[in-house]
Parts: C-alpha cells; sequence; structure tokens
C-alpha cells in the first residue's frame, strides 16, 4: 500500500472530497495541472519535474517494449499495420524531496469511476479524445472490409501472399509514417489539446534513448532464449574486444607512471586493472 492510494483514503473520515469540476485546487483529490501550480507557487521549476515525470515514463516503456512487440506479433503475425489494439495506462508517480519523480507502479487497467465532478470531467476528456485519435468512422470501417474482401479473393485464387522478413518490416515502417502523420494532425487540433506526443518528439529524440531499447531487448532475448547463434558471437566478440581495449588502456597508463617513476612496467597478457 502507498500514501497516495485513493482506493484506502476515500473511506476516511477525514477524506475531503471535490465539490466542484473547474475546482481543482480543493479536496485531498486533484488534478496533474493543479500539481503543477503548486509547485511553482513554492518556488520550484514546474516544467523541469513535468520534464523529469515524462522521461521515467519513457523508459519505463522502453523496458516493456520487447515483450510487448513479441506478444502483439505473436498473437496478429500477419497484422502489418500495427493497428489492432490499444491501451491506456496509469502511471503512479511519487515526487520526494528533491521533486525526483519515482514510478510506483504501471496500472494496465485503470479506473474510470467517477466519485467526484472533477474525476468526471478528467475521465470524460481522457476516453472522448483517446477515441478520436483511434480515428474511428464508417468511411475508414467500410474501407478497411473492402479491402480485406479484396486480399481473401486474392487468396483463393493465388494463395496466400507471402513476405519476408525485409518486407515486412518496410510495409511495418510505411504503416507507421502513415498513422504517425496522422496523429499529430489530430493532435495540433484545440479539441486534442489535452493529449500530447512525449516520444519521439523534439523533446525526447528517438537517439537518447535508443541504448534503453537495445538493453531490453538483450535482457528480454537472454531470459526467454530468444538470442540467436550469432547474436551470442556477436555480443562476445564485442565483449572481448571491450576487454582487450581495457587490458591496452591500463597497461599504457601503468608503462606511463612507471616512466615517470624510473622502473620499468611489466604485465602478463591475462592480467586485469
Amino acid at each position: 500500500m502507498h500514501l497516495t492510494n485513493y482506493a484506502i483514503n476515500k473511506v476516511s473520515d477525514k477524506f475531503e472530497k471535490n465539490t466542484g469540476g473547474d475546482n481543482d485546487d480543493c479536496g485531498h483529490k486533484r488534478s496533474l495541472t493543479f500539481a503543477m501550480r503548486y509547485i511553482e507557487a513554492c518556488g520550484f521549476d514546474s516544467k523541469q519535474v513535468l520534464h523529469n515525470m515524462k522521461e521515467v515514463i519513457i523508459k519505463c516503456l522502453c523496458a516493456a517494449q520487447p515483450m510487448l512487440a513479441h506478444t502483439y506479433r505473436s498473437c496478429q503475425p500477419d497484422d502489418l499495420d500495427n493497428s489492432m489494439c490499444f491501451e491506456i495506462l496509469g502511471f503512479d508517480l511519487f515526487l520526494d524531496d528533491k521533486l525526483k519523480p519515482w514510478i510506483l507502479e504501471v496500472n494496465h487497467a485503470p479506473s474510470f469511476s467517477t466519485d467526484s465532478p472533477l474525476d468526471f470531467k478528467i475521465k470524460k476528456a481522457l476516453i472522448h479524445e483517446t477515441i478520436r485519435l483511434l480515428m474511428l468512422s464508417n468511411q475508414r470501417k467500410n474501407k478497411y472490409k473492402k479491402l480485406k474482401a479484396q486480399e481473401l479473393q486474392k487468396r483463393q485464387l493465388k494463395g496466400k501472399v507471402l513476405y519476408s522478413r525485409e518486407e515486412k518490416q518496410k510495409l511495418r515502417e510505411k504503416a507507421e509514417r502513415k498513422r504517425e502523420k496522422a496523429e499529430r494532425k489530430l493532435l495540433s487540433h484545440a479539441e486534442n489539446n489535452n493529449f500530447e506526443l512525449i516520444f519521439p518528439s523534439e523533446e525526447f529524440k528517438p537517439a537518447e534513448f535508443q541504448k534503453f531499447i537495445v538493453a531490453a531487448k538483450e535482457i528480454y532475448d537472454d531470459k526467454t532464449g530468444n538470442t540467436t547463434r550469432e547474436q551470442r558471437e556477436q555480443r562476445e566478440s564485442i565483449t572481448s574486444t571491450a576487454a582487450e581495449t581495457l587490458d591496452s588502456n591500463a597497461k599504457q597508463k601503468l608503462n606511463s607512471l612507471s616512466a615517470v617513476k624510473g622502473k620499468p612496467a611489466i604485465i602478463k597478457p591475462n592480467e586485469r586493472l
């Protein structure tokens, strides 16, 4: 149990409920907007705090990405658009005395109950804007059904079309670029300004987080035995090269130190510093 657990705190006799959707500065359950205003009023940089919160959320998603990608492709191997499902996650963050954010937990099924006017206002907007972001329409539905009918007809006449791994990747990247363009257009509209694309963005560029994605993939592959022999040999080669470089640097450093003292330095090939 953590101190901000609403499900527990709300049954207390001392719990103060919010009384109005536009009053986010009263009661024990308040909005993120109020929290940032309060931090700023206390003399701290709320923009930096919010930046740090976004960063830790992105890193968390980087850690989970390999497992999610594997599960999705295992269940839907023929879906190259990568658009058959979505998820709303609830991140519980804790700010310490230095305003550093820590993730307490991630809810994959966050509560959408509305116990107060403020709850109703925030969650209604979230659901409404999420549905808009999905770009659902009868036109898209009919277009999709027509496309699937054409694919079925081709399959009956010529058999199933088989794509190579490289071809699948190109089709996924093409669909991703198309979806990203449409999402950015939607997010630019005033009625969707409560949503913000935090990754990839100008504030958080993909290159800055690539090392976290690569490390998460390596850990996932090692735990699940998903690495190929070629990948393991390549990793061992990189590790060996790094060790040899460390040996070489250590030898040069020790030789230079010994030269200053006027004594020769001798290091055996297998020794480590």
